[in-house]
C-alpha cells in the first residue's frame, strides 16, 4: 500500500495536480464522521491540495462561511446529518456556489448512485477506495 502510494503521488508529481491561478493549491473540503477515512484521504491529497475536513454536514456548513472550497468529498452516512441532508443544506444556503461534490461513500447500489446524481454530485467513489481512483477523480473534476 505504501508503495502504491508513492508510485502514485511520484505519477502525480509529472502530471501536475490543477492549481489556482495564483499558483496556490486548490481547497478540498472532507466531509466524513469516520477519522480514519478522513486521515486516509488527508495523507492522499496533503502534499497537492490544501485539505480541510471536519467530522458532521453542521461543521461543513459552518466552515463554508468561512471559506469556499474548490471541491467537496462527501460521505453520505453521517449521523445527524446525511450527506443528501448535506447537499439541500447547501445548495439553500449557498445558492451561488457552484462548488462540484464527489461522494465518497459504501453506498454503492444503482439507486444510491442515482439518488447522489439527484442531489447535485459530479462523481461518485465507492469505499474502500484506492488511491488512485481518489486522485484522479479529484483531478478529473478540478479541471472541467
Amino acid at each position: 500500500m505504501e508503495m502504491e502510494l508513492e508510485e502514485l503521488l511520484q505519477q502525480l508529481d509529472d502530471i501536475a495536480p490543477p492549481k489556482n491561478r495564483d499558483g496556490s493549491k486548490k481547497i478540498i473540503l472532507a466531509i466524513d464522521d469516520e477519522p480514519t477515512n478522513l486521515t486516509r484521504i488527508n495523507d492522499i491529497l496533503k502534499e497537492y491540495f490544501d485539505v480541510r475536513v471536519c467530522a458532521t454536514g453542521k461543521q461543513a456548513l459552518f466552515m463554508l462561511t468561512q471559506f469556499t472550497p474548490d471541491l467537496i468529498l462527501l460521505d453520505i452516512e453521517m449521523p445527524g446529518m446525511t450527506g443528501f441532508d448535506f447537499m439541500e443544506a447547501f445548495h439553500t444556503r449557498f445558492p451561488d456556489r457552484n462548488i462540484p461534490v464527489v461522494f465518497v461513500t459504501s453506498h454503492r447500489t444503482p439507486d444510491a448512485v442515482a439518488l447522489a446524481s439527484k442531489a447535485g454530485a459530479v462523481d461518485y467513489i465507492g469505499k474502500p477506495f484506492v488511491p488512485n481512483t481518489l486522485i484522479s477523480k479529484v483531478c478529473a473534476t478540478l479541471r472541467r
